[in-house]
């Protein structure tokens, strides 16, 4: 069950326009919290659940997520360069035109995720699975594919030289 006294305290301090920078909330239940635009850089969010969370535009730069449970989760337009998701559970997750640069996403779960015109410069994305995912407009420029699993289910072993997935001008 989330915490909805959490929820509702993160909230509020959001709200109040307090910045939320280094926020420490290892496995912390905040599934539902909406926290749009929310300054988060260098967060600990480790194995939290954050299922269902409305993170858009947030700026998760540096952000500690490592096994976080981000499934359903509403990330259009976030800013997540440089930070941590192995393990991740991104399922289903919108991250739509996310900046996801220079992100550890190692093991992570991107199954069936809206990626339209997200940025995956030079990510890790070794052992990831993308498998359905909405790939529209990506970009992967010196991303690491090693044993990723694209959306149509092949396994890519390399790393991608350049890469941009439908991008219109």
């Amino acid at each position: 069950r989330p915490s909805y006294a959490r929820c509702r305290a993160l909230e509020d301090l959001h709200q109040d326009g307090v910045s939320l920078r280094s926020l420490e909330a290892p496995e912390a239940n905040l599934s539902q919290v909406r926290l749009p635009r929310a300054h988060l850089v260098e967060a600990n969010l480790y194995k939290a659940d954050l299922r269902e969370a409305v993170l858009q535009g947030a700026e998760l730069t540096d952000a500690r997520l490592q096994g976080a449970n981000l499934q359903h989760a509403n990330l259009r337009g976030a800013n997540l360069r440089g930070a941590n998701l192995q393990q991740a559970n991104l399922r289903d997750a919108d991250l739509t035109g996310a900046n996801l640069q220079d992100a550890d996403l190692r093991g992570a779960s991107l199954r069936s995720a809206e990626l339209w015109k997200t940025r995956f410069l030079r990510a890790d994305l070794a052992d990831a699975e993308l498998k359905w995912a909405e790939l529209q407009g990506t970009e992967l420029n010196g991303a690491k594919l090693n044993r990723t699993i694209m959306p149509d289910g092949s396994v890519e072993q390399q790393a991608m030289e350049y890469w941009v997935n439908g991008l219109s001008s």
